[in-house]
């Protein structure tokens, strides 16, 4: 649900999560469940972003050193009930209020209650969002464990880049350096995994597949809102190609632990976080049937990732790594995506391969 509806709404779910108040920063939480038992938990805070240097360029609007630009509220609870060894049932919502548009700078107000033309009428930034996130059934059968309803899955070891972690389309009117669990917009998906044992010389050797259903992309942050791009207007007409029905998100995974080294190797089908886009003529040979046609080109990834301990028990580090090779990937040429000239309708299609390495302390889930 999105419109414009009071801000006591959020103050009143706070309000509700009190008495399941305990320590620890912003959680919201009871123990952990065991079988047969429910547990909510959840997540609770405040941030305020200011300008430290007026805006230029083709920032939009303009803002002054000082200047609030942000001021979000956010509240996410999660009920987990666990019915038995085999069965488990998951639900999350969230309420996001950002008071930007509200009581920050005047210049922000006309934008609080816009859509986005590029999202079908989707509101982007509504000063309040009540968002039903996840909702899922766990099946747990021996080697079979099966995750059915509106889900994330995250794979890869990306913190900051995403690299085999594009399953899920991100929230571009989020904002840029926001936690990517906050980003993601969960999808209708079926995952299954089959746990093969010991093979060989791997351990736990797990095949992991996913099928996504619908055409979920992700929205753009519009003009109005500390997060869009700093574009100029553009009187030319913009028009946005939908997905099809048929064009669904899937993909497989296999993992496993070979001497101290956890390893997975991966190929699924997705769609880009960033739209590309061409000039056409709705009319050939005609200057003022001059539009651009953004689009988000399915996409098809293979690559892995790998991780282990790198003995330094002082300092508890973990090595870190991951590489992905996308298949075709849509460029920008300038000679075949300016309006002029008849090969405009083609975007060149280049493979790319992104690969990343890092360090970082031992985690507990590692």
């Amino acid at each position: 649900m999105r419109g414009r509806s009071p801000a006591y709404v959020f103050v009143l779910g706070i309000l509700l999560c009190l008495p399941f108040w305990t320590r620890g920063a912003g959680a919201l939480e009871w123990p952990d469940t065991p079988i047969g038992h429910a547990s909510l938990t959840g997540k609770i805070y405040t941030q305020a972003a200011l300008r430290t240097q007026h805006s230029h360029g083709y920032t939009f609007p303009e803002t002054n050193a000082g200047d609030l630009v942000q001021h979000r509220n956010f509240l996410q609870a999660e009920f987990k009930n666990v019915f038995n060894r085999e069965l488990s049932f998951f639900f999350s919502t969230r309420i996001v209020y950002e008071g930007l548009y509200d009581y920050g700078p005047k210049k922000f107000e006309p934008y609080g209650h816009k859509g986005n033309d590029l999202d079908d009428g989707h509101m982007l930034f509504d000063n309040l969002l009540v968002d039903f996130r996840e909702g899922y059934l766990d099946i747990n059968r021996g080697p079979i464990f099966m995750r059915i309803g509106r889900q994330n899955l995250s794979w890869g070891e990306a913190d900051l880049f995403r690299l085999l972690d594009q399953i899920n389309p991100l929230d571009n009117t989020f904002g840029f350096l926001e936690d990517f669990d906050e980003r993601r917009i969960p999808l209708d998906m079926i995952r299954l995994d089959l746990d093969f044992g010991n093979v060989a010389f791997v351990q736990g050797l797990l095949l992991e597949g996913f099928v996504a259903l619908g055409k979920v992309q992700a929205p753009i942050a519009g003009f109005g809102t500390p997060f869009s791009a700093p574009l100029p207007a553009t009187p030319i007409e913009v028009r946005l190609v939908e997905a099809r029905q048929k064009e669904v998100r899937g993909g497989l995974r296999l993992m496993g632990l070979t001497r101290g080294v956890n390893w997975s190797l991966g190929h699924y089908w997705t769609y880009p976080d960033a739209p590309g886009g061409r000039f056409a003529f709705s009319r050939p040979g005609d200057a003022l049937s001059l539009y651009q046609e953004i689009k988000f080109n399915r996409q098809m990834i293979t690559g892995g990732s790998f991780s282990f301990f790198t003995g330094l028990d002082a300092t508890q580090t973990m090595a870190r790594g991951e590489f992905a090779y996308a298949w075709d990937e849509k460029m920008f040429d300038p000679v075949k995506n300016t309006p002029f000239g008849p090969t405009t309708i083609f975007v060149p299609p280049l493979g790319s391969l992104l690969s990343k390495i890092g360090f970082g302390k031992l985690r507990e889930s590692d």
